[in-house]
């Protein structure tokens, strides 16, 4: 997404949309349901054997959020391809296919163009993790949840990965909110999804460019 100067003030550009917001903040938010859950299925034997008939709630929470934080990182994805079959009068497997191919060559364009501009190697490097970590939680978290069916000596080094890779992920949690807090501006951006001209010029002046590249005109005091 390239900066868009806002009409009513051309010092403030929108870095994020509302649908990037939406999904950083419920990716956070489901993350934070499954450090407690984890936390009280460890350390607690009290929670963990609360249940609902059969069903032990707090692991069940934890599933079920992990299960909504891998949709949250895919719903930019799944939402054009929702866009293109509501837009079809029926199953037109032509026009969802493009529509695949699109989201395939927006993809791309994020990893190379302005969109991938709007961050630092820092950011990018956490960007990584996170899709990275995900993955590896999604996969290890899987196979933990499916019990028996898994042989113990797969599903043991399974649940020691599972459970470093949410250490490792805490850390790195923990250093982005500090990031976050102190560096205002920057979080602003993920709050209402604009930030200050002068700011993007001093920390991203590429992503500036490569979408905006005449500044716009002073306007008398």
């Amino acid at each position: 997404m390239g900066p868009t100067a806002r009409a009513d003030n051309p010092g403030v550009l929108t870095r994020f949309s509302a649908l990037e917001r939406w999904t950083h903040w419920s990716y956070a938010f489901m993350f934070l349901i499954l450090i407690v859950t984890a936390i009280l299925m460890i350390a607690s034997p009290l929670a963990r054997s609360i249940a609902i008939g059969p069903t032990r709630l707090v692991p069940l929470v934890h599933v079920v959020s992990g299960a909504l934080l891998v949709l949250a990182a895919v719903l930019p994805f799944l939402s054009g391809l929702l866009r293109a079959v509501l837009a079809s009068p029926g199953v037109d497997r032509v026009r969802i296919g493009a529509a695949l191919r699109e989201i395939g060559a927006v993809s791309r364009r994020a990893l190379q163009g302005r969109s991938l501009a709007r961050f630092n190697w820092g950011q990018r490097a956490n960007i990584a993790f996170t899709l990275g970590s995900l993955g590896l939680f999604a996969i290890t978290g899987g196979l933990i949840w499916l019990g028996r069916v898994v042989p113990y000596w797969i599903q043991e080094p399974m649940y020691e990965l599972h459970v470093l890779l949410a250490i490792v992920s805490v850390v790195v949690l923990l250093a982005h909110i500090a990031m976050a807090l102190t560096h205002p501006m920057a979080m602003r951006g993920m709050i209402d999804g604009a930030v200050g001209r002068q700011w993007a010029n001093r920390h991203h002046r590429r992503w500036v460019e490569l979408a905006d590249p005449t500044p716009p005109r002073s306007t008398p005091r």
